[in-house]
C-alpha cells in the first residue's frame, strides 16, 4: 500500500488524507538574527521543504511553536552536539524538534551540515552559521534531513537530495532541482 502512496492525490483517492507533522522549531543561543526574522525565515525554509516532499506521498511539515535552546560554547563536533540538543529541548506538543545551531562555523572538507538518528527520531539538528552557505543549500540540508526521518537512505545518485555528501555547490546551479531518487521517493 505504501508504495502505491506516491502522491497526495493518490492518498486521496484512496480516502487517506495528508498527514501533517508537527514541528517545534528551535535555535540555540548564539543565533544573530531577531527573533521575528529567524522565525520567518525558518517557518518558510520548512515550509518550502515540506512541499518538496509533499510531491511524494501524503505527509506535511508544519510549525506549531518556535523556542531556543543554550548550546554549549564548549562543543565543537556535530554529535555533540546533536546528543546536547536531544537532552535539552522537548518537541512536545509537536512531534519533531528541528534545531538550528550557529554555535560554531562550518569548515571545509567533509562536515556534517545536518543530522538525526535515525528514523521517526524525534530531533534533528541543522548547521546555520556559516556565511558561505546560501539559502538553496540550507533548504537541501533540511530536506535531506527530513527525508531520514521518513525513512530515506542515502543514494548514490549524484542528482539526489540523498547523495551522502552535500554542501557540494551542486544546488547553486540554475539547473539543479532538489529531488529523492526512485528508491527513496517509494518510501
Amino acid at each position: 500500500l505504501l508504495m502505491l502512496l506516491s502522491s497526495a492525490t493518490t492518498a486521496s483517492a484512496y480516502g487517506l488524507g495528508t498527514k501533517t507533522i508537527a514541528v517545534k522549531i528551535f535555535v540555540d543561543d548564539e543565533e544573530p538574527r531577531r527573533k521575528d526574522y529567524w522565525q520567518e525565515v525558518l517557518g518558510r525554509r520548512l515550509d518550502r521543504a515540506s512541499t518538496i516532499l509533499s510531491g511524494y506521498g501524503s505527509i506535511r511539515f508544519s510549525v506549531i511553536r518556535f523556542g531556543t535552546w543554550d548550546s554549549d560554547d564548549g562543543f565543537h563536533h556535530f554529535a555533540t552536539s546533536l546528543k546536547e540538543f536531544e537532552k535539552e529541548t522537548d518537541p512536545k506538543p509537536a512531534e519533531l524538534a528541528i534545531g538550528f545551531t550557529s554555535q560554531y562555523r562550518l569548515t571545509r572538507g567533509d562536515t556534517n551540515l545536518g543530522g538525526t538518528r535515525g528514523p521517526m527520531r524525534k530531533h534533528i539538528l541543522i548547521r546555520e552559521g556559516s556565511p558561505n552557505v546560501q539559502e538553496i543549500e540550507r533548504l537541501e540540508v533540511l530536506v535531506h534531513e527530513l527525508a531520514h526521518y521518513l525513512g530515506a537512505a542515502h543514494s548514490a545518485r549524484a542528482d539526489s537530495v540523498m547523495r551522502p555528501v552535500l554542501g557540494d555547490g551542486q544546488s547553486r546551479a540554475r539547473s539543479f532541482r532538489i529531488q529523492l531518487d526512485e528508491a527513496n521517493a517509494s518510501i
